[in-house]
C-alpha cells in the first residue's frame, strides 16, 4: 500500500504564518523570563562576591599586622 504524501490543503499561508508568529513571540517570551532569573543570580553572585572580597581584605590588613615569619626548606634530591 503505498500512499502519496502531499501537502495537508487545510493549512494555508495566513495560519502558517500566524502559527510561525505565535511561536516567537512565545520563544522570545520564554528567553526574556530566563534572561531575568539569570541576570538575578549573577547580581547575588557577584554581591556575594564583593563581601568575599572585603573579608578578604579585611583579613590582610589583620594579617600586615601581625609579625612575618619566612620558612626556607632546603634539601637535596636523592
Amino acid at each position: 500500500m503505498t500512499t502519496a504524501t502531499t501537502r495537508f490543503s487545510a493549512v494555508s499561508s495566513t495560519a502558517r504564518l500566524s502559527f510561525a508568529g505565535l511561536a516567537a513571540v512565545v520563544t522570545f517570551a520564554v528567553l526574556g523570563s530566563v534572561t531575568q532569573i539569570a541576570g538575578a543570580q549573577v547580581k547575588e553572585a557577584q554581591l556575594a562576591q564583593a563581601r568575599s572580597d572585603a573579608a578578604l581584605v579585611a583579613m590582610a590588613r589583620v594579617a600586615d599586622a601581625a609579625p612575618l615569619q619566612i620558612v626556607v626548606v632546603t634539601g637535596k634530591r636523592v
